[in-house]
């Protein structure tokens, strides 16, 4: 696994067939949560700019802070499309330390691969089932 690696990517709105409440999602928060890469839209002042610096490509994606927690009605997809600019074993390597970031939360998590994907769950098979996904991709 990818050490460190960037916190884990923001969760995606559940449906509203799921039952979710009807939080405001994408709202800035007070409090830090995490990184993700830079969006339109996004303020420079969230830039990780030493982050930025130390890219030893020159499409090396930028990355941003984070402010507002996902709220529990989110789902969180570990998804390969979120490592896009990197090399195939980084890609790999930061899948694995996401699926054992989420697995150490407990929350139901799941993890999209090109042409396969682990539906949301959580525990040891979960983890077990994403890591052998990963190893054989």
């Amino acid at each position: 696994p990818e050490r460190p690696a960037p916190p884990l990517p923001l969760g995606q709105p559940r449906s509203q067939s799921a039952g979710t409440s009807s939080a405001k999602v994408g709202s800035q928060g007070d409090e830090f949560y995490g990184v993700r890469t830079w969006r339109d839209g996004d303020s420079l002042r969230s830039v990780l700019w030493k982050k930025a610096a130390q890219a030893t490509r020159d499409d090396a994606p930028l990355w941003v802070r984070d402010w507002a927690a996902p709220p529990a009605s989110q789902d969180q997809w570990l998804d390969a499309s979120d490592t896009a600019g990197l090399d195939t074993e980084r890609r790999w390597q930061r899948l694995t330390a996401w699926v054992l970031m989420a697995d150490a939360q407990g929350q139901d998590w799941g993890l999209r691969l090109p042409g396969n994907e682990l539906p949301l769950g959580q525990g040891p098979a979960q983890r077990e089932q994403a890591l052998q996904k990963l190893a054989l991709a």
